[in-house]
């Protein structure tokens, strides 16, 4: 689980890399590919799914209030970035989530 969380954070930060080194002037764009066909934030997804990984194979208070604040926390941060995406461009994907593909 903390693999597959590690892989999703690490591609959706590459893809938003090279957006910006693709078109350096054209400022804010919208990411595709990979989980941004499903999700505003699949960076922010792929680490609660980290922690969560890591929660789970420790198996300790520590870990699991760990994986809960990060949820918590990214959870709001990703709510805002959609909001913000769905301000800013008129096309972005409708059917888009903020935070977990399918429902929210």
């Amino acid at each position: 689980m903390w693999g597959f969380g590690f892989a999703v954070d690490v591609q959706s930060d590459l893809i938003l890399q090279n957006l910006r080194r693709r078109n350096p002037q054209q400022g804010y764009q919208i990411p595709n590919g990979g989980l941004y066909k499903l999700v505003s934030c699949p960076n922010y997804l792929g680490e609660t799914i980290e922690w969560t990984g890591y929660a789970i194979t420790t198996n300790s208070l520590a870990g699991f209030a760990f994986a809960f604040y990060t949820f918590a926390n990214l959870a709001a941060r990703a709510r805002h970035h959609h909001k913000w995406y769905k301000e800013r461009f008129a096309d972005y994907p409708a059917n888009r989530k903020a935070y977990v593909p399918y429902l929210w």
